[in-house]
């Protein structure tokens, strides 16, 4: 990690808006929607696999995610000593979301078995683990309200499974193209967030990596202490024009 990187991070918060706070909704949506939605077909489930699949697929998720972050973070400094922060952020970011795109993309597809089932929500859980702790690293480069958005974004992915079963017209036992609908949108989705959190990266990778200064033109031109002392050569003449003014 070179020494830019860690001053930059020290001090710069970045303020990137109304943009920045959407871009970490749909991130935090993008790495729980396959999850959600897998759920939500739990009624289905039951009746292929037995009353006993939520728990085996709870199970399988959360897990395996645990082992699979204490080697994340092996690697994580290995990458960031040989590329930096930013880029090892971006690479990981990139594999989290990739990989919750592919396997959302071909669940569809798999044959209908138990053990196929566990092996891919074994593969969602620790690939979307990646990618959740990864994006409160990015999230720590900016405000408290992208943060906020990026929490928002994991309760939002419940709303809008339910918006997108609804207008497929999803029952208990969906149709073939149904199920094949819903798992490619939650794809879609997914890449729509790499797409944002790549954008966050483009626009502020010189800042991250300490080759840009970052200027924050929302903030005041002068410090506090300049502040006082400008409003104090305000206040003396006006108060002396004021004087006169009232002098009979």
């Amino acid at each position: 990690m070179s020494g830019g990187e860690v001053a930059s991070s020290a001090r710069v918060r970045i303020k990137g808006r109304k943009l920045s706070v959407i871009r970490f909704l749909i991130l935090s949506i993008a790495y729980t929607i396959p999850w959600v939605i897998m759920l939500s077909q739990l009624a289905y489930y039951s009746k292929v696999y037995g009353p006993q699949v939520l728990l085996q697929m709870n199970i399988a998720f959360y897990l395996p995610s645990i082992p699979v972050l204490l080697v994340a973070g092996h690697v994580e400094k290995l990458l960031d000593r040989k590329l930096g922060s930013t880029a090892s952020m971006a690479i990981r970011i990139t594999a989290g979301l990739a990989g919750c795109a592919a396997i959302a993309a071909c669940y569809p597809f798999i044959p209908k078995r138990l053990v196929y089932l566990l092996g891919l929500v074994v593969g969602l859980g620790s690939i979307s683990a990646i990618a959740f702790s990864t994006s409160y690293q990015l999230v720590a480069w900016f405000r408290s309200a992208d943060t906020i958005a990026l929490g928002i974004g994991c309760v939002a992915s419940g709303p809008l499974a339910l918006v997108i079963q609804i207008a497929l017209h999803i029952g208990t036992t969906p149709k073939r193209w149904q199920w094949i609908a819903l798992f490619e949108i939650a794809a879609g989705i997914v890449v729509l967030g790499l797409v944002s959190a790549w954008s966050l990266f483009l626009q502020y990778w010189g800042v991250m990596t300490g080759k840009v200064p970052y200027d924050d033109t929302s903030a005041p031109l002068l410090g506090f202490t300049e502040q006082v002392h400008a409003l104090q050569d305000i206040k003396m003449p006006c108060s002396m024009v004021m004087w006169v003014v009232a002098w009979p």
